[in-house]
């Protein structure tokens, strides 16, 4: 019996060594399908590595919105005021700077770890907000109930 536990000792080794690298099996993907918001935006989206996407079913966290610090306070921007997005990187979070569809600006501090997602012909896409440039809505509509 003494003899077999060197040879047990190393396949119990081998069997958790290779269902280290199992942890998403069997697990859903969450980007299967964009999140659904509560109104219908199409958005042209550009990454930072300069790739542009038109994007179906667009939002940020599953919402028609954004929001962030202004100042000390908060402020919650519905994509239908906003004509176009641009991010960059800031001490605090992210900086997202609106041009408005009045051509007026608005500066929000978002929270970092946000997520951009919408649907192309080839299936759901998402993207962190840190990775993009740019967002320009291009249509924002009422969702048929």
């Amino acid at each position: 019996m003494k003899a077999h536990r060197p040879i047990l000792g190393l396949l119990v080794i081998v069997a958790a060594c290779l269902s280290l690298g199992m942890g998403n099996l069997g697990s859903k993907d969450t980007a299967q399908e964009a999140p659904l918001a509560e109104k219908e935006v199409t958005a042209v989206l550009t990454d930072l590595k300069g790739l542009t996407l038109t994007l179906s079913r667009f939002s940020i966290n599953g919402q028609a919105f954004v929001t962030g610090n202004l100042g000390a306070g908060r402020l919650t921007v519905p994509f239908g005021r906003i004509r176009v997005m641009t991010f960059s990187p800031a001490p605090k979070g992210l900086q997202m700077t609106a041009e408005l569809n009045d051509r007026s600006q608005v500066i929000l501090i978002m929270e970092k770890g946000q997520t951009a997602y919408g649907m192309i012909a080839a299936g759901a896409y998402r993207i962190p907000l840190e990775q993009v440039q740019r967002i320009e809505i291009k249509e924002v509509a009422d969702r048929s109930k």
